[in-house]
């Protein structure tokens, strides 16, 4: 809960039965947060932004069997549902004609693959996490609109110098269909693009990858050093290279707990194309970024 009355409840979970031989993962998200809108595409200009309320109640989950040695396949689920509040009259979602503008519900089916070979969950030295999840929502299944979606992330970990770690992570979320704004890539926010607004700039499609080097520094104290590269797009053929966003930034970490690694961490981090009068940002969080 915020000072500017915004409100977020997520709850992410993974259970393990049966051995580990099933995996279970699950993401429940309650909030009302009150949010602005750019419009889409990757050349939006800061002056379109308008302020809109949504409210969001959003389920994943799935049912995964482990295949081959830490490779999980299996049926991936998803239901959301987002209402806009009360957009700016006269604004981009006022008008109706993108689709999501006057709420939208959606549910989701297909198959999710998770392929962790990290050390650590929350602080990997070595290793690597491999995801794909390919949904198709359906107005059969209840949704408003037919359309699909594909997310594909890698991370790979380095372990250089002592507990030093070179982290980098890639990703491509990609659409096609009538997608609703909300069910949008978005790119910015305190995991990805930092430095950038949270959906500053959506589209359909995102891919972004970003690298982190993670340096302990003395007691409980550490450092980081990150970047990224990223981009939305409607088609493959409406690709914008020189629209190209760049972030990046420094942080500082404090170990909460030294066994499993688990940090808190500040990052101050800044953006380049289509940042407007708000070139840096900064975030406060436990854990890293990825």
């Amino acid at each position: 809960y915020t000072w500017n009355r915004q409100l977020m409840n997520v709850v992410q979970t993974d259970f393990y039965f049966w051995g580990h031989r099933i995996k279970l993962p699950g993401e429940l998200i309650l909030k009302n947060f009150p949010t602005f809108f750019y419009g889409v595409g990757p050349t939006t200009p800061s002056t379109s932004k308008e302020r809109y309320d949504p409210w969001e109640l959003s389920i994943r989950t799935g049912l995964l069997w482990r295949t081959w040695d830490q490779l999980y396949i299996g049926p991936a689920l998803r239901f959301a549902n987002y209402t806009t509040g009360n957009p700016r009259d006269g604004g981009l979602l006022d008008t109706g004609e993108r689709a999501g503008s006057h709420g939208a519900r959606f549910f989701g089916a297909g198959l999710r693959m998770d392929w962790d070979r990290r050390d650590k969950v929350f602080y990997p030295l070595k290793g690597s996490l491999t995801q794909v999840e390919v949904l198709g929502f359906l107005k059969v299944l209840g949704s408003t609109s037919d359309f699909l979606a594909a997310n594909i992330e890698h991370r790979h970990f380095f372990h250089t110098w002592r507990e030093q770690v070179i982290a980098i992570q890639a990703m491509a979320n990609l659409g096609a269909g009538r997608v609703p704004f909300q069910a949008m890539q978005k790119l910015g926010g305190p995991f990805m693009m930092r430095g950038y607004y949270s959906g500053r700039f959506r589209d359909v499609n995102h891919v972004a990858v970003q690298a982190e080097y993670r340096i302990p520094i003395w007691w409980r104290l550490g450092a980081n050093v990150f970047g990224g590269v990223a981009q939305v797009f409607s088609q493959v053929r409406d690709f914008d290279w020189e629209s190209i966003k760049i972030a990046g930034g420094l942080g500082l970490r404090l170990a909460l707990d030294r066994i499993q690694r688990v940090n808190l961490r500040v990052d101050f981090a800044f953006c380049g194309y289509g940042c407007g009068d708000d070139p840096f940002n900064f975030y406060i969080a436990v854990r890293e970024a990825f």
